[in-house]
């Protein structure tokens, strides 16, 4: 499920305090989840939801206060990321990478 994905991406190593509240909020939305589906409680549902939006709201703002202090590299267009001396990016930079031959797989981000 995406919130196990989460909380397998927190870095505890990096010393930031928030990492232990971080995840202790997945833990719990892990729990309203299993709840949700043992119980068929929708109030459980919304209480996870609830949170993951608030999580989701907080992260874009920061990002775009991260984004508004930090200036773009020097020829670097700030509207296309990799822009430079005209050679752009594609959409997909991994796209380089994959052997078109060979299906791609996605994830079941289903709990």
């Amino acid at each position: 499920c995406a919130v196990d994905e989460l909380l397998l991406a927190l870095d505890h190593s990096a010393g930031a305090p928030f990492t232990r509240t971080l995840a202790g909020l997945y833990d719990y939305v892990l729990q309203q989840i299993i709840q949700g589906h043992a119980r068929k409680s929708e109030q459980a549902f919304r209480e996870a939801l609830s949170i993951l939006t608030t999580l989701s709201e907080a992260w874009a703002e920061v990002k775009a206060n991260v984004t508004a202090e930090t200036p773009p590299a020097a020829g670097l267009s700030p509207e296309v990321p990799g822009e430079e001396a005209g050679v752009k990016e594609p959409n997909d930079p991994g796209a380089a990478y994959r052997d078109p031959s060979v299906p791609a797989l996605s994830r079941d981000w289903s709990c």
